[in-house]
């Protein structure tokens, strides 16, 4: 009877999973990206058409979503909105189902269902697919890795490794932010592999293969070799103490100019609604910098200094404390919205407090827990990702910085509460000192539990 009434959960749980991939693959026909080309997306949309003569865009951006978006503007011809939403329907469906497949790995069929139904329903990571957002590409392309990095421990073969590799290497060139996850992916990839040496050196021969023609694409654009995307623009942002940026490019071998400007969606809300209030202590005026593109990267090396200089250590330590509001409370721009006019919006603006609790659970529990080491790896980067993020000197934080690990920051406070309310220990779970240092020093046997 027992037996029974598992099956037919199990079976019940499969009908509720495929309902949301279905869902999924259906968001982006009633809610298309090309209908809201305004902002970021427009930027997107158009750098993406640039990708082959690239410019200031196309240096500061990531490489991998820009090809992302060349790409489907290929395929779609540009404006065929069925062929557009069948892609990004196909995209939207697939991040649930990799993390599935992932978790399928070291997990029950019954608890990897019920783990990806609670990533796929959530609106965090359904509502940024009416966008064109480097978020929608980004997290599928992590689960892919989580996946392909679990079915290499279990294989422990070369192929299987490098092609986990290469997915880490896509997070990564996809968004800056996601470098240390592949790092810290990567680590354990090597750390379970019997031939480490050979690991290793297809390891580095595949980041060149990746490496070499983003820093050159970002060379042509910015004259700057940056593989991952030039950031001098979000550290002059945050070191400049104002709420909005002006910059003023010219090129005075062609006579060329050009303006941008920039301000956080962070200025503009309140993170703490309805429980508090807060407001950025930054000047609430725009700081202007100029930039002569013939001078290659000096004028930028100038103003960065200029912009440091001004920065003062009060005003640092007031920069970590409104990083960690925001960071915390901040909800995501633009998929989140305070009123009920739009529900998925409205109801994702009100979960963002899930993530205040979980990251609170994360940063308390995880040094103190024992768990399965694949349990542990997703811990793991939640926990080291977010003491990064929290104290991140690199640009102005915003809630939609977090979406990325929030997949982490959700599975790994749901291993911590098992950790917890589990009175047995297994000989094989550890912690996480423990896993770190196996990690290290390549002492991971690679053997997943089921």
């Amino acid at each position: 009877m027992k037996y029974c009434w598992s099956l037919e959960w199990e079976k019940c749980l499969t009908w509720i999973f495929a309902c949301v991939l279905v869902c999924r693959f259906l968001y982006p026909f009633y809610f298309n990206p090309v209908d809201q080309l305004w902002s970021d997306f427009k930027a997107h949309w158009e750098i993406g058409a640039d990708l082959l003569s690239p410019h200031y865009g196309n240096g500061t951006d990531p490489k991998a979503y820009q090809v992302w978006i060349y790409v489907l503007r290929k395929l779609a011809a540009d404006n065929n909105r069925s062929i557009i939403s069948l892609i990004t329907g196909l995209l939207c469906a697939s991040l649930p189902y990799f993390w599935y497949r992932a978790l399928r790995e070291f997990c029950t069929r019954k608890t990897g269902l019920l783990y990806a139904i609670l990533l796929g329903a959530h609106p965090s990571f359904l509502v940024m697919y009416g966008y064109f957002m480097i978020e929608t590409v980004v997290l599928p392309a992590t689960a892919l890795a989580m996946w392909m990095t679990f079915r290499s421990a279990r294989k422990q073969t070369l192929s299987s490794c490098m092609i986990a590799v290469v997915c880490w290497l896509i997070t990564g060139f996809t968004k800056q932010m996601m470098v240390p996850v592949a790092c810290i992916g990567m680590a354990y990839l090597l750390s379970f592999q019997p031939r480490k040496f050979q690991t290793f050196c297809g390891m580095v021969g595949l980041f060149t293969v990746f490496a070499l023609p983003a820093g050159w694409h970002t060379y042509k654009a910015m004259g700057s070799v940056s593989p991952f995307g030039y950031a001098g623009r979000e550290n002059i942002n945050r070191d400049s103490g104002h709420t909005s940026f002006g910059l003023d490019m010219w090129d005075t071998r062609t006579g060329e100019r050009w303006s941008y400007g920039w301000s956080s969606s962070s200025f503009y809300i309140n993170p703490l609604e309805p429980l508090g209030n807060y407001t950025s202590y930054r000047i609430k005026s725009p700081y202007i910098v100029t930039i002569d593109l013939a001078h290659g990267m000096q004028d930028w090396d100038i103003t960065i200094r200029e912009a440091a200089q001004q920065h003062t250590f009060y005003e640092r330590l007031k920069d970590i404390y409104e990083n960690a509001i925001y960071f915390m409370f901040g909800p995501s721009w633009p998929d989140s919205d305070m009123h009920p006019g739009r529900p998925l919006h409205f109801l994702n603006w009100q979960l963002r407090w899930v993530f205040v609790f979980c990251i609170t659970a994360i940063l308390a529990f995880t040094p103190v827990c024992r768990m399965e080491r694949p349990k542990m790896f997703i811990t793991c980067i939640a926990f080291v990702m977010i003491l990064l993020m929290l104290f991140q000197q690199t640009g102005v934080m915003e809630g939609r910085y977090r979406k990325p690990l929030e997949p982490f920051i959700l599975l790994g406070t749901i291993f911590i509460a098992g950790s917890l309310l589990r009175r047995n220990r297994d000989d094989k779970s550890v912690s996480l000192r423990e896993f770190i240092m196996e990690s290290l020093t390549g002492g991971l046997s690679g053997k997943l539990l089921r």
